[in-house]
């Protein structure tokens, strides 16, 4: 990985407010392809949803917004 792609990662995650954990869990994704972008944008967010509740309470302010209190 080369210093681009770190300042490009940092910049994804300030500008969609992710959690960094959403980024490391190391879950599949392939079962999540739908037929459309909103069925699958849908199953993502239910399958990272489904996987973090074993990580930490979230507390969800958005379907873009997941954050796990300190």
């Amino acid at each position: 990985m080369d210093s681009k792609q770190v300042t490009e990662t940092i910049a994804m995650i300030r500008e969609e407010n992710l959690d960094i954990r959403t980024i490391t869990m190391g879950i599949s994704l392939l079962d999540c392809i739908r037929g459309d972008f909103d069925t699958t944008a849908q199953a993502v967010y239910d399958k990272i949803v489904a996987q973090a509740k074993d990580w930490c309470p979230l507390r969800i302010k958005s379907k873009r917004n997941l954050v796990c209190p300190s």
